[in-house]
């Protein structure tokens, strides 16, 4: 017996928390070995004909001057033959509407929300928007499933050779969805090259695995959707629901709907990075709370097309939140036995110290292994680093379970930060 002579609570969670911590490791090998598939899957992508699709862009804005004006530009000089950006202008009240009437394109609309219908979540500026888009393309003789819908954050842009390898995915026409590589540009500071790290291994473990599924998941910035798509779960004003992460939310929906769902580690969507620990903490308590709106989603996706290695791994993502929480407790159990009750938790066998070494590293290092690519001996000196800061973060999931329990849902959009020089 493992937890022999602890008090039976203790053994129970310490027992429950192995369990867990066996079902995180065994996910995430299943994801690395995935992973590996896609990277060679993605190599094999043919050639599309330019001009097959039409673009249009969704970039939600409430008072970003600092950033806006790249963003847009980025867009409108993206190498793309059909293409419309539209910033949807959330009654901003800086110079956001000043900077948007100065750049003169034809390719540019801009809508302008007020009150009282402004400032009602990301959501509904979206859902304005794609309806808005459904006019323009009948105008335009385009239809829906020649159609790809792409959300920019205002802080955000796209590599120049993104357009031809997401045409590439969507010559398929099971593809209803697919999500760009997330990098943070200003990640001189160590707070924001962490976060970077943390992008990194999401999109080179978790989403290169998943899309070996197709069940890789919307991220913000730099989803794309084909417009049949969002068409196929709209419900009351539009695709997107009102929730505190609508991305996950909408990739839920279009899963369960039967709608395949890829990721790209080629090429980048490019977002600013938090410096500041507050804000940072807000934002995740946010995403953490999010992820547990949607856990309700779970059942209806247990009975959609996709491989029941999704389902599980898609199921323990949404739930994630919960079995951090387990784990956290248990950590804190371990550590009050050893300091007051002068009880060692753990056994001083060597053997089981490395194997519960074993458990608690070996899957941050899958995930640095693949960020590390080709360069994995920078694997044991990213982990220490990182290690340290998914600890920083465990105070948001105690937020995010307090919001839900006192019925919060109310939420702060993420603060930009000033572009450096030669940026703006």
């Amino acid at each position: 017996m493992i937890f022999q002579g602890l008090p039976l609570f203790w053994q129970v969670w310490f027992y429950g928390t192995l369990l867990i911590v066996l079902y995180v490791l065994f996910w995430k090998v299943n994801l690395f070995l995935h992973s590996r598939r896609w990277q060679d899957e993605q190599e094999q992508l043919r050639q599309t004909h330019p001009g097959r699709f039409c673009w249009v862009f969704l970039v939600p804005a409430l008072n970003e001057e600092i950033t806006i004006e790249r963003t847009v530009r980025n867009l409108l000089e993206l190498p793309i033959i059909h293409r419309k950006v539209v910033v949807i202008d959330d009654a901003s009240d800086d110079q956001t509407p000043h900077i948007l009437d100065g750049i003169t394109h034809p390719a540019l609309h801009v809508i302008r929300r007020d009150f009282p219908q402004a400032q009602q979540g990301k959501a509904r500026s979206l859902n304005q928007a794609w309806r808005w888009t459904h006019q323009w393309i009948k105008e335009e003789r385009w239809k829906p499933e020649e159609t790809l819908i792409c959300v920019v954050d205002a802080d955000g842009y796209m590599d120049r050779e993104a357009p031809d390898v997401v045409e590439r995915y969507f010559q398929d026409p099971q593809i209803g969805g697919m999500q760009l590589q997330v990098r943070i540009y200003n990640r001189s500071h160590p707070l924001t090259w962490l976060q970077d790290l943390e992008f990194a291994v999401f999109g080179d473990l978790f989403q290169a695995g998943r899309s070996c599924w197709r069940s890789a998941c919307l991220g913000g910035s730099g989803q794309i959707n084909r417009l049949s798509a969002l068409d196929s779960v709209q419900e009351g004003d539009g695709p997107w629901m009102d929730r505190l992460t609508e991305d996950q939310d909408l990739s839920m929906r279009l899963l369960i709907r039967g709608w395949q769902m890829v990721h790209s580690n080629r090429v980048q969507v490019h977002q600013q990075g938090l410096s500041r620990l507050r804000p940072l903490l807000k934002q995740r308590t946010r995403w953490a709370q999010g992820n547990l709106e949607i856990v309700g989603l779970c059942r209806q996706l247990w009975g959609a097309p996709i491989s029941r290695w999704a389902k599980w791994e898609l199921t323990g993502f949404v739930v994630s939140p919960l079995l951090q929480i387990c784990v956290g407790i248990a950590l804190a159990g371990a550590i009050g036995l050893a300091l007051f009750d002068e009880v060692d938790p753990i056994p001083s066998s060597p053997w089981m110290a490395c194997l519960f070494a074993l458990l608690a590293f070996s899957g941050v290092s899958l995930g640095l292994y693949c960020r590390a690519r080709g360069d994995s001996w920078k694997t044991p000196f990213l982990l220490i680093p990182y290690l340290m800061y998914t600890w920083i973060l465990w105070p948001v999931l105690i937020r995010a379970s307090l919001r839900i329990i006192l019925k919060r849902n109310s939420w702060s959009k993420t603060e930009r930060e000033a572009l450096a020089p030669g940026k703006a």
